[in-house]
C-alpha cells in the first residue's frame, strides 16, 4: 500500500489519542473518522500510480485497506460495533480472499500476519478461526517467530467470544494489551 494510503490511518491513531486527551472533540473526531473511511473504502490498488504493482502486491494493499477499514470502524468506541454487523464482516472476508490470493511461499504472505490477527480477531465464525490459524501457522513457519503474544490474544479473545451471550457489542482484542483493567500493559503484539 502507498504511503499516501497509510496516511489517515496514521493520522487516525494520532487524533485517536488526542480525542482520548479530550484535547478533540467527538464530532470532530467522528467527521475526519468518515472521512478516512470513505477513502479506505474508495481507495484501489488499480487506480493508483503505482498500478504496476504485481498481482500479490496489490493483494497485500487490499487486505491492508480492510485492516484499515476496521481500525477505523473501531474508533472511537471499541465496543458498539459487533464483529457480525456486516461492516466488520465484509472487511474480514477481504482480508481473507486477500491472503488466499497470495501463495504461501511468496515473501508477500508473511507480511500478512498484522491483517490476518486483525481478521481473526474481528470474526466470531469457526472456519473463519481456523483459515486465520492455518495462515499465522505457515507465517511462524516461514519466519521462525512464534508470535507467541499474538496466538494468545487470538486465543482469549476466540474463547471469550465463544462464551458471549450479548452478541450486540463487540469484545475488543485490546482488552487483552492495553486496557485499564489490566496491571501491567502490554505493547508487544508481535513479540
Amino acid at each position: 500500500m502507498p504511503r499516501r494510503a497509510l496516511l489517515p490511518h496514521q493520522r487516525g491513531h494520532q487524533l485517536g489519542k488526542q480525542y482520548l486527551a479530550e484535547t478533540l472533540s467527538l464530532s470532530d473526531f467522528e467527521h475526519i473518522l468518515a472521512a478516512a473511511e470513505q477513502f479506505f473504502r474508495t481507495w484501489d490498488a488499480d487506480n493508483e500510480k503505482r498500478a504496476a504493482l504485481g498481482a500479490e502486491q496489490k493483494a497485500h494493499a487490499e487486505a491492508h485497506r480492510h485492516t484499515h477499514i476496521i481500525r477505523v470502524l473501531r474508533f472511537p468506541d471499541t465496543w458498539r460495533i459487533s464483529c457480525e454487523d456486516p461492516m466488520i464482516p465484509a472487511s474480514v472476508v477481504g482480508i481473507f480472499d486477500a491472503a488466499a490470493s497470495i501463495p504461501t511461499a511468496s515473501p508477500w504472505f508473511k507480511r500478512l500476519l498484522f491483517p490476518l490477527f486483525i481478521a481473526g480477531a474481528e470474526t466470531s465464525v469457526p472456519h473463519q478461526q481456523r483459515f486465520v490459524e492455518m495462515c499465522i501457522g505457515e507465517i511462524k513457519r516461514m519466519t521462525g517467530s512464534q508470535h507467541v503474544a499474538m496466538t494468545e490474544v487470538l486465543g482469549k479473545v476466540w474463547e471469550e467470544r465463544s462464551r458471549q451471550v450479548d452478541r450486540s457489542r463487540n469484545l475488543h482484542w485490546m482488552e487483552y494489551t492495553c486496557s485499564v483493567n489490566l496491571v501491567q500493559q502490554h505493547d508487544y503484539l508481535f513479540f
